[in-house]
């Protein structure tokens, strides 16, 4: 996918969507968010994928229909089984996993219900 990008920075640039790289100091529309999530060496390790909140607008406004999304969702997923995912987010699935809530009930809640 990265081979396709040709960093025209529409994907970050639009105004109607506010992706978050446009707001960065170091902001380069040649340097898109989508070309340095996933032209890493090893996309996975990059830090910069738990950034994209899955808005799908980067796949709306792209002039060369790369569906960024998909390869930032495959690099998210490679992250997580290789153990390289945020702890805030392991925590949450393993609270959700194991309990089906994303709150811990607490005994106060218990009683309540």
């Amino acid at each position: 996918m990265a081979e396709t990008c040709l960093r025209c920075g529409v994907c970050c640039a639009v105004e109607t969507h506010f992706c978050h790289v446009q707001f960065e100091e170091e902001f380069d529309e040649r340097y898109t968010y989508v070309y340095h999530c996933l032209s890493a060496p090893d996309p996975a390790s990059n830090q910069g994928i738990w950034l994209c909140t899955a808005c799908h607008k980067c796949e709306e406004v792209c002039p060369y229909e790369t569906s960024p999304l998909r390869f930032i969702e495959a690099a998210k997923a490679e992250a997580y089984k290789r153990g390289l995912a945020p702890r805030l987010l392991t925590g949450i699935i393993a609270q959700i996993t194991s309990t089906g809530y994303l709150f811990p009930i607490t005994p106060s809640t218990e009683r309540r219900r």
